[in-house]
């Protein structure tokens, strides 16, 4: 005998159950994937906003090394913080985030110093030191991200944020680099470590001004005459105390060309005598390094000399010589320098070529290794990277 057929009412049965426990998977699945594409935009934007946030510190920071701050009588950097301020907040706003300018609101920049120095290795970032020790940018940006599909779950966005820090300093010269097809921005004349050393040290004499604001290469130098904080050299003649030569030296060995290459070589406009430019004779070059003098320093490179003041270039410095005459003799470079040309005379029996410490951008340096320099007065090559 056959048992009797059970009736099962709809939605109570084994059926109307899993149908049941399949609608709640499938919600917990759409939700969980829903969870994963906002967490995915979010990562996305916090990517995009470290990017803001590095270029515009790195932007900024560069902003702080300016000539001013060569003197050693600047009182305040307030043109310089302010218009690190600016180019930072330009910068990140440049840098769209998921598709839309940042707003002003949401990009918070502020100067201070990190310590850099080997007996400060961990120095932190501090807003509150001495403003004309600024050399750091702190930039935070923050963005409101929507909830895409995840707001069925939950409402509202996230708040996303990434904060950097970059610091400027100068480096001194290391070598330059060969690959870039560019001239050195190096002067064919060199100068006695004694004397540069007194210069950087504001001992020797501050008659010359040079303000950046109204420099125009080969135009306007920039240079007057008056005292404006930063020392200056005369670094031409030398007393070598070896007759036939007054500094001049050769990048591709001995002789080098004469007048012609030296008139090249100030104006950056041409190679050296062997059709090399002089980064490429020089590039890699370990220091200390013997350079020979070369001929050809007398009144027909004033012009060439003249039409470079106020524009930062390089000098080899050097801190003995071999005691040979004329092109035989030989300057041990220990150093490379940047300054600025601020007078140049030619006439009569009192010739001489003064220069002041400059800041370097020449692309072609390569800067020493190790912490940056704090001390703006002696020059050097610019070096901005993230420290925060």
């Amino acid at each position: 005998m056959r048992p009797p057929r059970r009736k099962y009412r709809s939605g109570r049965g084994p059926r109307g159950t899993v149908i049941v426990l399949l609608t709640v998977m499938l919600v917990v699945l759409l939700g969980l994937a829903a969870l994963t594409v906002d967490i995915g935009v979010v990562a996305t934007i916090r990517a995009q906003l470290q990017t803001a946030a590095d270029a515009a510190a790195l932007a900024g920071a560069r902003q702080l090394a300016t000539e001013r701050r060569m003197s050693k009588t600047i009182t305040d950097l307030t043109a310089e913080t302010t218009a690190a301020r600016t180019q930072a907040i330009a910068i990140a706003q440049a840098n769209y985030v998921s598709g839309k300018a940042l707003s002003a609101s949401n990009i918070t920049v502020t100067t201070g110093y990190v310590d850099e120095s080997a007996a400060n290795p961990g120095s932190t970032f501090s807003a509150t030191a001495a403003s004309t020790t600024h050399n750091s940018v702190q930039v935070s940006v923050t963005y409101q991200s929507a909830a895409i599909f995840g707001g069925v779950l939950r409402s509202g966005g996230t708040t996303v944020s990434a904060t950097s820090t970059a610091t400027v300093g100068l480096a001194q010269i290391a070598s330059f680099n060969s690959n870039l097809g560019l001239n050195a921005q190096i002067l064919p004349i060199v100068l006695d470590q004694t004397t540069y050393n007194a210069m950087i040290a504001g001992t020797t004499s501050d008659q010359y001004s040079f303000n950046s604001a109204t420099y125009v290469a080969g135009t306007t130098s920039g240079v007057t005459s008056g005292a404006d904080g930063v020392a200056e050299s005369k670094f031409f003649p030398v007393s070598t105390g070896s007759p036939g030569n007054w500094g001049t030296v050769s990048f591709d060995g001995k002789g080098g060309g004469g007048a012609a290459a030296l008139k090249q070589e100030i104006s950056g406009s041409g190679s050296t005598a062997s059709g090399m430019t002089p980064a490429q004779m020089i590039a890699d070059l370990p220091l200390p390094a013997w350079f020979y003098a070369k001929s050809g320093m007398n009144a027909s490179i004033s012009g060439d000399l003249t039409s470079i003041m106020g524009k930062a270039a390089v000098v080899p410095v050097y801190d003995t010589t071999n005691g040979s005459n004329g092109a035989n003799l030989q300057y041990r470079v220990v150093s490379y320098a940047g300054v600025r040309i601020v007078a140049v005379n030619f006439q009569g029996s009192n010739k001489y070529v003064i220069a002041q410490p400059a800041i370097i951008t020449d692309p072609t340096a390569v800067p020493a290794t190790g912490n940056l320099s704090t001390s703006w007065s002696n020059g050097g090559v610019v070096v901005v990277h993230l420290t925060r």
